[in-house]
């Protein structure tokens, strides 16, 4: 429970803007997205989950999207032959960022399915993951991306969805071992070397890669370092656009010190002792270029569920 709730206090704020911004979508506009497999009952459940305004619109996704976006980045087996995770998002103001909460999803962290939206271009929004039971919850970020598709009008190139799902599938891989906070933070970190060195090829992204790893004091197993060595590749590619990224990170660090010193972060603290609290001082000081060992902070947070 912990761990959810620092990771949607913390990557609340993480947002950068690689594609064109929320077009005709309207601040509080909503949209649901709802497993085709689900049968009515199920959907009526989903539905309540939300507190869906009455009129929301609804779309559909299928297992074969799903299959197409996931490709060869989870095991057929793990896919399934049903698409049972739904969302709903809700278009929050410019600068907000993105909120993600979950239900009944055990392998998709919320920290994942922000840093795969931020990838795909969904900057501002609050959104739900939910199922009639538990899944692992990769399908819901083909809906997540075909709903702000369809209530935006903008279109998101099949590139940049199959790079945000390779994300989302590292991520969560990683979480497991690593912790949902490190997964991510590795992750949006690496994005800020490639803003801030520009590199020009595959060789220059593993040295970026190389040092986050051994900035973190982390080991990866070979199958692991492959699969985000690949998955970095792939973002690298993309017409992103990466100096915003660099810019809004370290926002978030002065977003996070900020909350700390309202009424509302001090109570929070007190709840946690000072544990975010030290958290939120080495990310500041990662984002700013200190050189404090983030693995005497956070430790290995082991496998989690949701």
């Amino acid at each position: 429970m912990k761990k959810s709730i620092i990771a949607t206090v913390l990557m609340a704020a993480l947002a950068f803007q690689p594609l064109a911004a929320l077009a005709d979508a309207a601040v509080g506009d909503s949209i649901v997205t709802i497993g085709d497999n689900l049968n009515a009952q199920q959907r009526n459940d989903v539905l309540r989950y939300f507190n869906a305004p009455e009129g929301v619109q609804k779309i559909t996704v299928s297992i074969d999207e799903e299959r197409y976006y996931l490709g060869n980045s989870v095991p057929a087996a793990q896919i399934g032959n049903s698409t049972n995770s739904c969302a709903m998002v809700t278009y929050t103001a410019k600068g907000s960022g993105i909120h993600v909460t979950t239900n009944n999803i055990n392998y998709v962290t919320p920290s994942a399915y922000e840093s795969a939206l931020l990838t795909a271009g969904v900057t501002d929004a609050d959104v739900k993951v939910t199922a009639p039971f538990e899944v692992s919850g990769t399908g819901a970020l083909t809906g997540i991306i075909k709903a702000y598709e369809v209530s935006s009008g903008q279109q998101i190139s099949d590139d940049v969805k199959k790079a945000a799902t390779q994300e989302l599938v590292t991520n969560a891989n990683l979480s497991k071992t690593l912790g949902e906070e490190k997964s991510t933070a590795v992750i949006n970190d690496i994005k800020k070397r490639i803003a801030t060195e520009k590199p020009q090829n595959a060789n220059d992204i593993k040295a970026i890669v190389d040092k986050i790893l051994a900035d973190y004091n982390i080991q990866l197993t070979e199958a692991q370092y492959k699969q985000l060595l690949d998955t970095i590749n792939q973002l690298a590619t993309l017409n992103i656009d990466w100096n915003a990224l660099s810019n809004n990170l370290n926002k978030w660090a002065h977003q996070a010190n900020d909350y700390l010193n309202t009424e509302e972060g001090q109570n929070f603290l007190s709840k946690l002792g000072g544990w975010f609290e030290n958290f939120v001082s080495w990310f500041t000081n990662l984002v700013s270029g200190s050189s404090n060992d983030p693995a005497n902070d956070t430790g290995n947070d082991g496998n989690q569920g949701q």
